[in-house]
Parts: structure tokens; sequence; C-alpha cells
């Protein structure tokens, strides 16, 4: 519940969106990974990495699945942990994912993951600052997701919606910054999280949705 309706969410759950006994119970009901997958969840843990995580990575696979995504665009590498979920239903449409990381190490690493999980044929790792690599990835991507620098996604957002095929699928992570975008002036990335999900719903060309998984993910589709 927002702020400008009168009340604020139960402190509890201030600091999160989901319980952390619900979080117990998810993660005891997920399929074992193998490494890399595993090795690079203990990375991330041990070094601070921000991962989509193994509770909402499969609905990446899925997405891109039912999408029949054959060119995704992936903003924000990292180790290449979301990459990898991408790159296998990628594998099964025949497709590619074209990924694009700033950090030179992290994309390093990101196609040493990749390879290690036997998916490079499937992945494009692109070295750069994604503002100025953008004008030359011209799609259309069948699938586009966001997950980089929060203060980068209002000015991704009308460019990405623009290199997406109609019905076309565009996903963000980390759209409710463990539920702080509902305090509006609490927290300044939440803010801007709150401005790039009104942009969101308010959009002419996408049909969203968002899903109160682990930090929130966006889903939409371009209507035309």
């Amino acid at each position: 519940m927002s702020k400008t309706s009168g009340s604020r969410p139960p402190r509890a759950r201030i600091e999160g969106i989901t319980y952390p006994h619900v979080e117990a119970y998810l993660d005891q009901l997920l399929r074992p990974r193998r490494d890399p997958l595993k090795r690079m969840e203990r990375q991330a843990q041990r070094e601070g990495i921000p991962i989509i995580g193994p509770t909402v990575a499969p609905l990446l696979t899925l997405i891109a699945s039912f999408a029949k995504a054959r060119d995704i665009l992936e903003i924000g590498t990292a180790i290449g942990y979301s990459t990898i979920w991408f790159a296998t239903a990628a594998k099964w449409t025949k497709g590619r994912v074209t990924t694009v990381e700033l950090d030179e190490r992290r994309a390093t690493q990101a196609e040493e993951n990749v390879r290690e999980a036997g998916l490079s044929r499937y992945v494009k790792v692109i070295r750069g600052d994604i503002m100025k690599r953008l004008p030359q990835l011209k799609g259309p991507y069948d699938l586009v997701f966001i997950d980089t620098a929060k203060e980068l996604y209002l000015d991704l957002l009308d460019p990405c919606v623009k290199r997406l095929r109609k019905g076309g699928i565009l996903m963000a992570d980390n759209v409710l910054w463990s539920g702080l975008v509902a305090e509006e002036g609490r927290d300044e990335v939440a803010d801007l999280m709150r401005e790039f999900n009104s942009r969101l719903y308010g959009h002419p060309n996408l049909y969203p949705v968002i899903l109160p998984f682990r930090d929130g993910v966006a889903v939409c589709q371009k209507t035309d």
C-alpha cells in the first residue's frame, strides 16, 4: 500500500517483499543446481555481487521459452548468472543472448562461466557502457532484460522498447527495491524505481505486470 493512501506497509516487511519463512520454504523446493551455477551463487554471496538468485532465475528461462525468444538482449551481465538461464532457453530456440557489461573483469568471468556451462555458442558478451553501446544494437529483439545500474533504468526504457519486436517481452529486475518503493521519499533509488514503474504502467506500447518475486520483476509485452 502506498504512502499516499494514508497507510504504511507493515513494519516487518519494510525491508523486503516476502517473509523470511516463505523465502526458506521456496528455497527448499528448488531443484539441485550444478556448477557453475552453485559456485556462482556462493561467489555472489561472498563478494556481494548482485544476481537474480535461484528462486527467480528459472522464470527467465520460462518466459524466454514461452516467448520463443531467439534474439535476447541482456543489459547488465555481472558474472553471467542470468545469462546462463537465458542461454538455456536460447539453446532450445537455436537463438542467442547478447549481453552487455561495463566491468571488464566481470565480463571475463561471465565468459568463463558461460563456457563452463557449455553455452558459449549461444552467448555474445559485449564490454562497455550500455548507453554508448545501445545505438549499435539495432534489434529487433524478442526479449530485453534490464538489470544494470538503477540510475540508468529511466534512460533505457524507451530505447529498449524501440528495439523490441511487436509482441516482444521487456523484463526488469529490482523494481520493488526491497519494498521501499511503497514509501515515497524514503530512498533515492526506490524513488527512481517508482518513476520507472509509473512509466511502465503509463507506456502506450507496453502491457505490464510486476511480479513480487524476491526484489520485484517487471514483465511487459510490447503491444504495438
